[in-house]
């Protein structure tokens, strides 16, 4: 089940890489799954894009998290 919510949110990512709602949730589920490298490339790119907003450092926060 977690593997088909993963694929979903994937798929939303893929049309629309910044929609905030999908990025917590698809965050949840590579914390879940222990999948850190993506972890960093989504915090990287929200970083690069969206330096100040409460969800960057959310997925931040996540990835120290499983280091």
């Amino acid at each position: 089940m977690i593997d088909q919510a993963y694929d979903l949110t994937k798929k939303i990512l893929e049309k629309n890489y910044f929609d905030f709602d999908n990025i917590l949730l698809h965050c949840e589920i590579l914390i879940y799954k222990k999948m850190a490298s993506e972890i960093y490339t989504l915090s990287s790119n929200l970083v690069e894009n969206y330096p100040n907003c409460s969800v960057t450092f959310h997925v931040l926060g996540c990835y120290y998290f499983l280091l």
